[in-house]
Formats: structure tokens, sequence, C-alpha cells
């Protein structure tokens, strides 16, 4: 069986012959090409797109290494006021991470290999602290590691100190809401960067602020995955292509060539595990695909 995945967003990956060519430069782009077939039946195709929908460069998103209540997990530092694993803070396995400490704002990070200008799908799970109902927040930070030489302070955040010097200047913050008046458990937050270095940092917090009424948060299951289109041959004149879910600002479009005539390319989507898959038949000449964001 074999499985494509094109994570440079500047470069379309085109397969003509079974052989891996560049082609011109336009964004998410795969060249589909009707000199290829490959008798795999569509059952196991699909069930072949979870396997190879990995690419996590995150290490150590469950928290579950090595594990122990105030421990640091494996992967990531401490940066500042951080209680560190707890078993209370387990969406899946027996561990998870307790953003800030008595009940004050707090986080830690963690550097990551990433490639300028390729976009990234960030995926996690939060709960306000026991599941309480009412409103909390945490902020994402992401930029390049600092050498302590720049400050930067958690927005609207009412904690005496809740600063951190570990990021460059630059850092963008992605703050949420957890939470509701009826409802503390746990929810899906999913968005998308574009990385601008080798080395990203990406930071999880606790951020106690105006109007909120749970002063601390739990997370798990952190993932970081390039926003790439992945190819399945299936059988006789099939393909499935795939990309994160969690991706609600960005649709496949095709087109006939790399000049342009781009447009939505009109095939039905599903979601399977962690990922969006289509289906479509491959007919005579080129087709071209990418993932747009309008």
């Amino acid at each position: 069986m074999n499985t494509s995945l094109h994570n440079n967003p500047n470069e379309p990956m085109k397969i003509e012959n079974m052989k891996l060519t560049s082609a011109a430069p336009s964004r998410l782009s795969v060249a589909i090409w009707h000199r290829f077939a490959i008798p795999i039946c569509a059952a196991a195709a699909l069930a072949a797109v979870d396997r190879v929908s990995g690419q996590d460069v995150v290490i150590n998103g469950g928290f579950e290494d090595p594990g122990g209540n105030g421990g640091t997990p494996t992967g990531w530092t401490k940066d500042f006021n951080s209680f560190g694993t707890y078993s209370g803070a387990a969406h899946s396995g027996g561990w998870g991470l307790h953003a800030g400490s008595g009940a004050n704002s707090g986080g830690e990070y963690q550097d990551m290999t990433t490639t300028a200008g390729a976009s990234y799908n960030v995926s996690l799970y939060v709960e306000n602290f026991g599941a309480a109902n009412g409103t909390s927040h945490f902020d994402v930070l992401i930029g390049a590691p600092g050498d302590e030489t720049y400050s930067y302070s958690l927005p609207d955040d009412v904690n005496a100190s809740p600063t951190t010097t570990a990021y460059a200047s630059g850092v963008a913050d992605n703050s949420f809401v957890v939470g509701s008046d009826t409802n503390g458990g746990w929810q899906q937050v999913v968005f998308q960067f574009t990385a601008t270095g080798p080395i990203t940092r990406l930071g999880i917090y606790n951020s106690y602020k105006t109007n909120d009424t749970v002063h601390s948060i739990n997370v798990d299951e952190v993932s970081l995955v390039p926003l790439a289109l992945g190819l399945q041959r299936g059988a006789d004149n099939i393909i499935f292509l795939y990309w994160p879910a969690g991706t609600s600002s960005y649709v496949l479009q095709s087109s006939t060539g790399l000049d342009g005539g781009w447009g939505d390319a009109g095939l039905a989507v599903t979601t399977q595990g962690d990922m969006k898959v289509v289906m479509d038949t491959i007919a005579a000449g080129a087709k071209f695909y990418r993932l747009h964001s309008p």
C-alpha cells in the first residue's frame, strides 16, 4: 500500500508515472494523472488514512511520560507557575497537564521543528478544573524562542505576574474561552498557524481574565500536524485525498492546470478520525488539487 503526504504549502506535488517531481509554485497542490491505478480495495484505502495521519511534531502531547502529580512532562518546560502533570487532568490515558497553580495563571511550553512558511493544525482538549460550570481562559502562545530580553504579559489577566520572557518579540497569542454557565467539561480546540522559522515554541497557559468565574484549567492530547494534502490510491480509478480535520476555513479546490482556473472541487467531504476525506475518480488528462483559505 502506497501513500503520499505533501507538507510544503509552497511547492505542489506532481505524481506522474509513479514518480514524484516538483511543479510550478502553487499552494498545497497535488496533481493526479490518469496513468496510475493500483488494485487496493476502497475499505483498505480509507483505513490507511488514519494510519498516515500522524506526522505529529509534538513530543508527549498526552503528558503520559513520566507521570506523577506535579511532575514536568517529558518534552515540556515549565515557564512560570505551572503545577505540571495531574491525574485529574486526563482526557485520555492516566495524566494531563494542569496549567497554572494555586488558581493563578501559568503554563508550560515546548520547542518543535517546523518549516518556515508551512501551515500547521493545532488540536487539543481543555476543560475547567474539576469540570466546574463557568468560564475561564487559556492562551496558546506561538513564536520563536526568546533569550529572556523580551517580556510578554497575557492580556486582560488579573493576576499579579502573568508575564513570560520565554518568547522573542512578535509572539502570537491565541486566546480561548473555556466552559459556559452550564458546562465546564472537555471541549476540543482546533486552529491553524503558519510557521515563521525552523523552530517554533508553543506554550499553553492558564489565564484568569476579567469576568472569569473559574480560575484554572486542565489540558490534554496536544498535537501539531502539518496542514497538508495526503493521497491514497484506491481500487480501479479511485483516489482518496485527506487533510487534518478542524480546518473549517479551508476548502478543497481543483483545476486542470497550475496557471489558474481554481474552483470548488465539488466533492463530498467526510470526517474519519482526525482527518477529512474525499473520494474522486481519475479521468483522462491532469487534475490538480489544493487547500485554499478564502
